[in-house]
């Protein structure tokens, strides 16, 4: 055969509807993020949560604040919406494609919230209750507390005690 498609133009035709959605919320959110600055934007870890990398933190974003994150580690991607309803509590949706556990990729959807149990003031830090899997497989489902205290120019947070509710 003298002209051979290649193999990732072949791959595109036998995608499932969920890939396909997949992608293009990746696309999507590729293209909304171009304007943002750094600085007007809330640290959030690979869960969309506010947090660092893999690390939660019991810090809320701004009253109103939508987000939208992307990650991708160790053959898991994730894309989340998360939103700061109240100043009180925070929700996030999931979408996960897991690509490790089996010859075809698996998906996780996820509801979770996080709610403030009370605000930093000089000498308190903030405190944080969040249940990751309200609705979903249950597959990365936990619920933690957290403490988050601003120190100067740090941000020091206790590792967050957390109880697995992983039903595989």
């Amino acid at each position: 055969m003298l002209f051979r498609q290649p193999t990732s133009w072949r791959n595109h035709a036998s995608l499932r509807p969920a890939e396909i959605f997949f992608r293009a919320i990746v696309f999507i959110a590729a293209l909304w993020a171009l304007p943002a600055s750094a600085e007007d934007l809330t640290q959030r870890d690979t869960f969309g949560e506010t947090g660092l990398i893999e690390m939660p933190s019991a810090h809320m974003a701004p009253d109103g604040e939508l987000g939208l994150t992307l990650s991708g580690m160790n053959n898991v991607e994730r894309a989340t919406l998360s939103f700061q309803a109240l100043p009180w509590l925070e929700g996030t949706f999931r979408y996960t494609r897991i690509g490790r556990w089996s010859v075809s990729p698996d998906y996780d959807r996820r509801v979770g919230l996080k709610l403030r149990l009370f605000a930093e003031d000089r000498y308190a830090p903030d405190g944080s209750r969040c249940i990751r899997d309200l609705a979903g497989t249950g597959i990365y489902g936990c619920e933690y507390l957290a403490a988050s205290k601003n120190i100067g120019d740090f941000d020091v947070t206790l590792p967050p005690s957390t109880s697995e509710t992983s039903s595989k």
